[in-house]
């Protein structure tokens, strides 16, 4: 019979075993394995649970564990899983105490994974190709942002960093395919990194380019393909967003003025009397025109859009698409533009974001209007061959003006541009575009039909899809 205080403490070890290993097993990388570090730790403690093969066994046999279910219980290992580790392990040991190796239990060999064809400079050079390829675009939307792990150069580990959503408007077939493409990829002598070696090897395989995508990479989902990611859908939907934002302080302004008069005691004279119902009926008016539910009436771009045409076809009712004429505002009969009462006049200011043109620099990015040289450069840089090139490039700039004589008349002729815009990739895009040829088709016709995403199957099985 064991001893209760033995029993106790012999339960209390293998709990904090079980969880020393729990914690080594969890791990945040989703693209990476275990540290040598982890695996030393996790394999000494293998080793000391698991028990040394028989010794008198054939030299040509290898020597085996036949763990038992009570140690794999102790661990909190899988039945498959444990006899897998503890077969490894156990060959181990026998080694070490046969003295066939040496006699560190904690020593493992350094594992190479497919990383090491692959310098951390590769790695860096193919991001970088992979964000300025032409169908990968920055989303437009401003809640696109991901939070994603980064090298810390200046305290050393890694730090959180705010990054803009990147779309993916292919598939990473297409993507991995050019870049074996001379002149499009990372092929030929004139390239900072190539991906094949001096031999003509492939050096990097279709699974190891997945995980060498940048974090912020994302596939274009059904709201992408249905929008544009062009400057003019942005202008639209920071102008219609500060609109928006702008009606809420006025009606705030005319509350307290009907509110004021509400705190007076008294009888009231008949000229306060009729200021009150004037302020009363301001208010009123105002919350009928500018406000839905409690909310400003037009928070997206569209819907300010809607209330400058007409209505869809019957043919194409809940698409937003009208007739061409309304698109470019020559229809008599569409609605004109109507501004609430309480903001025809107003000077106040009202704040926004905006696209200007700024000198830029290749190494440091946006500068000061009216820069020649780059100022930030002579910092970073002690060779001036390193310093970078400037640039005329657009940037998103907070813009500040008053809302009559400055917001409204860049306001207006935006949304001349952008309810034609809209028209056209609502036409266009990818959602309600059919194939001509194939709607052509007759009976008895044949049509071939080339997926690029089994363009790799069809070059190495010369297979063709039929429609």
């Amino acid at each position: 019979m064991i001893d209760e205080a033995d029993y106790i403490a012999l339960k209390k070890m293998s709990t904090n075993m079980k969880n020393v290993l729990e914690d080594l097993n969890t791990t945040e990388k989703t693209r990476g394995r275990a540290s040598d570090e982890i695996r030393a730790v996790r394999d000494s403690i293998y080793l000391g649970a698991s028990g040394t093969p028989n010794k008198e066994v054939d030299e040509e046999e290898e020597p085996k564990v036949r763990p038992k279910g009570r140690i794999l219980k102790l661990l909190g290992l899988p039945r498959s899983t444990g006899v897998r580790i503890l077969n490894s392990v156990g060959e181990k040991r026998y080694l070490i105490r046969t003295g066939q190796a040496l006699g560190d239990f904690r020593m493992i060999a350094k594992r190479h994974g497919f990383y090491s064809k692959v310098p951390p400079a590769g790695r860096l050079v193919i991001q970088k190709w992979v964000r300025n390829y032409h169908l990968v675009v920055y989303s437009p939307n401003n809640r696109d942002a991901l939070k994603v792990k980064v090298v810390d150069e200046v305290n050393g580990g890694f730090k959180t960093e705010l990054k803009n959503k990147i779309i993916l408007t292919c598939s990473v077939r297409e993507l991995f395919n050019d870049l074996y493409k001379p002149g499009i990829g990372l092929v030929g002598p004139n390239v900072e990194f190539s991906v094949i070696d001096p031999c003509g090897e492939r050096l990097v395989s279709d699974t190891v380019f997945r995980t060498l995508l940048p974090q912020e990479l994302r596939p274009a989902s059904q709201a992408h393909k249905e929008s544009c990611c062009c400057y003019l859908c942005v202008l639209a939907s920071n102008y219609q967003s500060a609109k928006s934002r702008f009606s809420l302080p006025v009606k705030k302004k005319l509350e307290l003025e009907s509110n004021r008069y509400e705190l007076m005691e008294g009888v009231l004279s008949r000229n306060v009397t009729r200021d009150k119902a004037l302020a009363l009926t301001r208010l009123f008016t105002y919350t009928q025109e500018a406000f839905k539910d409690g909310q400003p009436v037009h928070p997206r771009p569209k819907d300010f859009v809607y209330t400058l045409q007409c209505e869809e076809p019957a043919s194409l009712a809940g698409t937003g698409i009208t007739k061409l004429d309304c698109a470019l505002g020559i229809c008599p009969r569409c609605p004109k533009f109507k501004l609430p009462k309480a903001e025809d006049g107003n000077e106040d200011l009202i704040r926004w974001h905006d696209f200007k043109r700024l000198p830029t620099c290749t190494k440091c990015g946006a500068l000061r209007e009216g820069t020649i040289t780059c100022y930030k450069c002579p910092t970073r840089f002690k060779n001036k061959k390193q310093f970078g090139n400037i640039r005329t490039k657009l940037h998103l700039c907070f813009d500040e003006k008053p809302f009559s004589s400055g917001f409204l008349p860049l306001y207006k002729d935006l949304f001349k541009k952008y309810k034609y815009h809209r028209w056209k990739f609502l036409v266009l895009g990818k959602t309600r575009t059919v194939d001509m040829k194939i709607e052509s088709l007759q009976v008895g016709d044949v049509a071939l039909q080339h997926d690029f995403t089994e363009a790799h199957t069809i070059v190495h099985n010369k297979e063709v899809s039929v429609c």
